[in-house]
């Protein structure tokens, strides 16, 4: 799931975008050996990827 809210840069006027991603571990960890059989992830670059076109806020993994 992944959060938007909008912020405005008061120097230009421009609107960003921002994201927050939230993470169920424990989901992600027995997805991953089911079907990868592997662990090694790299959250800040799979949040990256998710969020693309937005600025990444925060990451909250549960």
């Amino acid at each position: 799931m992944i959060g938007k809210s909008k912020n405005t840069d008061k120097e230009n006027n421009d609107t960003v975008e921002k994201a927050i991603v939230f993470i169920d571990g424990s989901n992600l960890y027995h997805s991953l050996s089911e079907n990868c059989n592997r662990f090694d992830v790299n959250y800040e670059a799979l949040c990256q990827k998710l969020c693309e076109g937005k600025e990444l806020f925060r990451i909250y993994y549960y």
